[in-house]
């Protein structure tokens, strides 16, 4: 993870991204970019959306924008001086604030600069949900944050398996992540029912990413319940440090979950991070 873009969108939540990603990029020793947008969609601009088309263009309007940019450009500035500070972060941080359409300005971003890993804090009730959308839109992993978790260093990544062979390209992306943290990563398959056949399936898919890859913490679990979502957050109910890990594409065990409204559930039921990996 060498470039870590910090997307500090909502700015009601910025603070909290930055707090979070710059730790995060310090475990990992990543070069770190901050990314902002004024959007023009945000409903403080206008009491009503509309397409991008039916904005009003008038000198008052730029200037209201433009002003905003400076104050928040400011403000965002005067945070990552405190955190790189009180991290002793001797790498510069690029920052830039934008003005224009969060997805627009974040794929010419994306575009023009090498980037690893996405990194956005989202409330639950939030109805900004640019981490889902994120994920959707780029090939780049996404890590979603509740910006009320303090940072807590990724002890053990739980990724959820349905034994297929595109769950392997995963796992060989989060080695990558997980190796920089000395974390452990947990392959799990929730099941309706543990039983002889699931423990077959099991063991011949260990036993494959035991031969593809080269990573020793990993460990593997069944877990019985009614549904992945319900699985998932359960087995991570109890541990501090814990990362869910989710696949892109529909032949994953997540093909229930990659849907925009079942990232969703998933990411506003969470307690903990939300990592969500691209296939290759």
């Amino acid at each position: 993870m060498n470039q870590i873009l910090l997307l500090t969108n909502p700015y009601e939540y910025a603070q909290n991204t930055l707090e979070y990603g710059l730790k995060l990029a310090s475990e990992l020793e990543s070069e770190v970019r901050v990314l902002h947008v004024v959007d023009q969609k945000e409903e403080e601009w206008f009491p009503e959306h509309g397409s991008e088309e039916s904005f009003p263009e008038s000198d008052s309007y730029d200037e209201m924008l433009e002003k905003e940019r400076v104050v928040r450009s400011e403000q965002i500035h005067k945070w990552i001086s405190h955190y790189s500070a009180e991290l002793a972060r001797q790498q510069p941080i690029t920052l830039s604030v934008d003005v224009g359409f969060v997805r627009h300005v974040v794929r010419n971003y994306i575009r023009q600069n090498e980037v690893s890993l996405i990194l956005v804090c989202q409330h639950q009730a939030s109805s900004h949900n640019y981490g889902i959308s994120l994920s959707q839109s780029f090939n780049i992993p996404v890590l979603i944050c509740n910006p009320e978790n303090k940072y807590v260093k990724p002890g053990n990544f739980i990724f959820g398996t349905s034994y297929e062979e595109k769950d392997i390209d995963v796992l060989h992306q989060l080695t990558q992540f997980a190796d920089k943290l000395q974390a452990n990563i947990q392959v799990v398959h929730v099941a309706r029912k543990v039983d002889f056949k699931e423990k077959l399936q099991a063991t011949g898919f260990q036993r494959q990413i035991q031969e593809k890859i080269d990573y020793k913490p990993v460990h593997f679990q069944s877990a019985q319940s009614s549904g992945i979502k319900k699985g998932l957050l359960t087995v991570t109910q109890n541990a501090l440090g814990d990362v869910i890990v989710l696949g892109k594409k529909k032949k994953n065990i997540f093909q229930e979950l990659v849907s925009s409204h079942s990232v969703r559930q998933i990411v506003n039921e969470s307690e903990k991070p939300v990592l969500v990996f691209p296939f290759s």
